[in-house]
């Protein structure tokens, strides 16, 4: 049976984490950052509609009802995987170590699923994609969460584990929609906070968290 993190296992070095304020700034910051680029580029520059990154065969509560059900499933089997499988154990000791960083409540991990899925949506999946291709646009977003730390293996799991939910998104937004994409990023996201979120109040060290 593979480890579950403990409160002194850690991938990143030394404590790092944001204030309730710095959190808040971070997560209006990126999506407000990710909207403003992509209508600049978008709009200013190219001269396109920006509606026309939304526009797709398939209606937007259809679009969003496939997106949920998809992110919940495949996030769920992710973390049914990280929890079973050993060679997985450093990529499940940085998620615990990233999202310590930021030990989100309630509230926060909906914002931040929300935003994430709004802001990363519309520039990689939205924007980027549509002139670079589904491999650059992922490759461009999972290095984006990595830095490109190749040399470490926690970090090199990360690395492909983003590639790839970047691939499945970007196939989803080809074949049914960007709002499917966004809403199966959102589902991705607060499972994966409310598993970590759970492990870490489980542990001795969560009751020192601010």
């Amino acid at each position: 049976m593979p480890d579950t993190p403990s409160s002194t296992d850690h991938v990143l070095p030394g404590e790092i984490s944001l204030s309730r304020s710095g959190l808040w700034i971070f997560i209006g910051g990126s999506a407000a950052g990710f909207t403003v680029l992509t209508w600049l580029i978008e709009t200013v520059l190219l001269k396109k509609p920006f509606s026309a990154l939304f526009e797709s065969n398939t209606g937007w509560i259809m679009q969003s009802a496939i997106g949920l059900v998809l992110g919940a499933s495949v996030s769920g089997i992710s973390m049914i995987l990280m929890r079973h499988c050993r060679f997985l154990n450093p990529l499940n000791r940085l998620t615990m170590d990233l999202y310590r960083m930021i030990r989100p409540g309630a509230l926060e991990i909906v914002v931040i699923a929300m935003a994430a899925g709004w802001g990363e949506e519309l520039f990689f999946r939205g924007m980027l994609q549509k002139y670079s291709g589904i491999l650059l646009a992922s490759f461009v977003f999972a290095s984006g969460h990595t830095g490109l730390r190749f040399r470490s293996r926690p970090f090199l799991y990360y690395f492909i584990a983003i590639f790839l939910v970047g691939i499945a998104l970007g196939y989803m937004r080809r074949h049914i929609g960007l709002a499917a994409a966004m809403w199966a990023h959102a589902a991705w996201d607060t499972i994966v906070l409310i598993r970590y979120r759970i492990l870490d109040r489980n542990l001795p060290e969560s009751s020192e968290a601010g």
